[in-house]
């Protein structure tokens, strides 16, 4: 018993210890604290408020009036209003809180002002990289105000404290990094060449060689309302946009002019000799509209001149945003000022007197747009075929282009829905172009329009998309350039891995005037590049590319859209089995996990430690045609990091079987490079703790049936059975399969 009561005794007496030993500790912690940081923390609002202001004024750079000159004014006012809020929060806070208010407040106020800007460059990060943006912006708050503490104790108040130089070193590293990471361009992350070595592709030449331009010398000119050489009318846009209130009196002391007498204005390049040449008008999207974006085309506008196109840059920064804020649902107004503009360009070409005169061809048209301008185009084209506005059928339309080929890049989608519905394309070229670090449109939105893009297959037409690695949203514009989105929200963008401006509008260049060659001048040599990937990459800068296409020519076996039925295909007679798989079904497709869908359905299909599993597609009547390809869509869902050192190429056999049992195949890695999801990092907060955004896309891959009558001269491609996906050369892999069919 008496041990039991010593044991006791000892335990009632550890709770006091402890508590004991705590108090001592914090007040050691206060005496140090007060030692070392008494009458350091007024300097601290000044310094705080001077960084605080900065990167708030940093917004207003797009004010209309010179950089230099905004941003002082706005610094002025930021700094006033921050000192304003302190002397009301202060006396508020000492009510609630017995330690001194200030330090906590300053914590907050760079908190909350770090956290609130690099919100709007993590979109593409995903939810891990936002509890790590609330760490570092905890830490650099933190280490910055007890770095100018400890810098004011020792040099101002010469306090010779061992600990405090410490901690100065400690908290100017930290300080020091954070800066670096803000201000820096971020981090290198290479997957392109780890892709390209796994199909043994060249990742060493060095793109050197710039696209040659024509054998046309160019011109250039602009059209408008004051000092332009040609000179223009205006636009009623009234009809199109809510347009009122202070965003009205704002816009209208800016321009000069309301949203009823929006002049028509932009750049010609052309060439200097000769007429009628094919016209391309490209359109600007959402920018600043203190920035003349549509000037930002020149470096195209220029190299297409230069082989024979008439390139018109229309001017619709009156609809774009200002200062962070911009319209919404504007596409229609951009489509109607884009029309609108081309009435003006059509009564100049016919105007006697003007240096355009007689220069286009308006039988050969093409609409080019970039961002919110490709959709723009898109609504154009539809304007284009109807006689009233879907949306107000008191609003007539008269236009009657004849347009043939339409150019987006980077585009957005369903920002406008005429009459709630998706806009639909029928007989008309479409290229899609976009960047897989685009850090605007995040995701390939155009692809929707792609797939509402349909042929008759009446006349000769196609579609294609080129999707770039490395690629971002500004750089195929000059004016917007590697940070797509404003200063100072940019910090946290990483824009080291970005491909040289330089190049990626190389690549738009070779890419357009490509399609231009092939759908208005009709060269078939042209085509091939959209149609043969391999040709493709031999003519662009060495990097990573994925490509679609789709002629009118296609017939269509499978495209998954027509029901719940997995054993049922799009053609009649036609039955769909599977063997050997961990799992197959047909399935709405999704860019991301709980993100948006594509307005598309496909096949899902897995196998896992088999080399005989197999999908099949089996005729009940014999499919006779003289088509000469077999084509379809595959994606490797597979998702790498650059910490897997061995990747696997995705390769697969294509068997076809005729009516008399004669059989033969084709390899797809002798046709085709299909990568697995791109690992994109778009934030510098994503490299530390490597998660990347993986971007998954479709690649059409398209077999000559030729090739299988080269591995058994017996078999009748023209006389087809069965067509059978072995997935014989990977013991694991998960895909998707979509718009399986012939094509010529």
């Amino acid at each position: 018993m008496k041990t039991f009561r010593k044991i006791m005794t000892a335990f009632k007496a550890v709770p006091i210890k402890v508590k004991n030993f705590f108090q001592l500790m914090i007040s050691k912690c206060k005496n140090w604290a007060n030692r070392n940081f008494k009458d350091t923390g007024k300097p601290q609002s000044l310094l705080t408020d001077i960084l605080t202001s900065t990167l708030l004024a940093l917004m207003l750079l797009d004010s209309g009036l010179p950089e230099a000159v905004s941003f002082l004014l706005a610094f002025v006012v930021f700094f006033l209003l921050l000192n304003l809020l302190r002397l009301i929060v202060l006396p508020l806070l000492k009510m609630f809180l017995k330690i001194s208010p200030r330090g906590i407040y300053l914590f907050l106020q760079l908190f909350i002002v770090f956290a609130y800007l690099w919100d709007f460059s993590l979109n593409s990060g995903g939810e891990d990289t936002y509890l790590i943006s609330r760490i570092a912006a905890i830490a650099l708050a933190g280490a910055f105000l007890i770095m100018m503490r400890c810098c004011y104790a020792l040099f101002r108040l010469h306090r010779k404290s061992p600990s405090l130089i410490i901690i100065l070193i400690f908290t100017l590293i930290l300080t020091g990094a954070g800066g670096y990471l803000c201000i820096g361009t971020g981090f290198s992350y290479p997957y392109v060449n780890n892709y390209l070595a796994m199909h043994k592709e060249d990742v060493n030449s060095s793109y050197s060689v710039r696209p040659a331009k024509g054998p046309h010398e160019t011109s250039v000119i602009d059209y408008g309302m004051n000092k332009e050489p040609i000179k223009s009318r205006t636009a009623n846009l009234s009809s199109y946009v809510v347009y009122e209130g202070f965003t009205k009196k704002l816009r209208d002391f800016y321009w000069g002019y309301s949203i009823d007498k929006v002049p028509l204005k932009g750049r010609v390049w052309y060439p200097a000799d000769g007429n009628n040449y094919p016209v391309v008008f490209i359109v600007h999207g959402n920018h600043t509209m203190t920035a003349a974006s549509y000037k930002g085309y020149g470096y195209l506008g220029e190299y297409l001149a230069s082989y024979g196109y008439v390139v018109v840059s229309v001017d619709e920064s009156f609809l774009n945003g200002y200062i962070n804020n911009g319209l919404s649902g504007e596409n229609d107004a951009r489509a109607i000022l884009l029309l609108k503009n081309m009435e003006e360009m059509e009564r100049k070409n016919k105007e006697k007197g003007n240096p355009l005169y007689e220069k286009m061809d308006f039988n050969n048209l093409t609409l080019a747009g970039h961002s919110r301008g490709g959709e723009a185009v898109t609504v154009a084209a539809l304007y284009n075929s109807l006689k009233r506005l879907p949306d107000n059928g008191n609003i007539s339309l008269s236009y009657d282009f004849d347009i043939k080929s339409i150019i987006a890049i980077a585009p957005c989608t369903d920002q406008y829905r005429p009459s709630n519905r998706d806009i639909s394309l029928t007989d008309v070229n479409y290229l899609l172009i976009h960047g897989a670090n685009d850090q605007d449109v995040s995701y390939m939105m155009g692809e929707k329009q792609y797939n509402n893009t349909t042929f008759t297959g009446e006349s000769d037409y196609f579609k294609a998309y080129l999707y770039i690695a490395d690629a971002n949203h500004g750089q195929f514009n000059t004016k917007w350039g590697r940070f797509d989105i404003g200063a100072p929200f940019n910090m946290m963008l990483n824009t080291k891995n970005l491909l040289k401006p330089s190049i990626q509008q190389d690549i738009l260049k070779l890419t357009v005037k490509q399609f231009l060659d092939a759908t208005i001048k009709e060269d078939v040599t042209a085509r091939n590049f959209f149609r043969d990937s391999k040709e493709l990459r031999s003519e662009l800068p060495v990097n990573l590319y994925l490509n679609g296409y789709e002629d009118s020519s296609f017939d269509t076996v499978c495209n998954y859209e027509e029901d719940t039925d997995i054993t049922t295909a799009t053609k009649e007679k036609v039955r769909l089995s599977s063997s050997g798989s961990a799992y197959w079904y047909e399935t709405q497709v999704y860019y991301e996990l709980n993100g948006p869908d594509r307005d598309n359905y496909a096949l899902i299909y897995a196998w896992k430690e088999s080399v005989s599993s197999y999908y099949d597609i089996a005729f009940d009547t014999p499919y006779s045609d003289t088509r000469q390809y077999l084509q379809f869509n595959v994606m490797d869902d597979r998702e790498y990091t650059i910490k897997d050192n061995e990747i696997a190429p995705l390769d697969f056999t294509v068997r076809l079987t005729d009516s008399k049992g004669e059989t033969a195949v084709v390899t797809l890695s002798d046709y085709a490079a299909i990568y697995p999801s791109l690992p994109v990092m778009t934030t510098k907060l994503q490299f530390f703790n490597n998660t990347p955004v993986f971007k998954h896309y479709f690649q059409t891959v398209r077999l000559p049936l030729e090739a299988f009558q080269n591995n058994n001269n017996n078999i009748d491609t023209s006389d087809i059975t069965d067509i059978r996906f072995i997935f014989n050369k990977l013991e694991t892999g998960n895909i998707k399969l979509d718009n399986i069919g012939f094509a010529r």
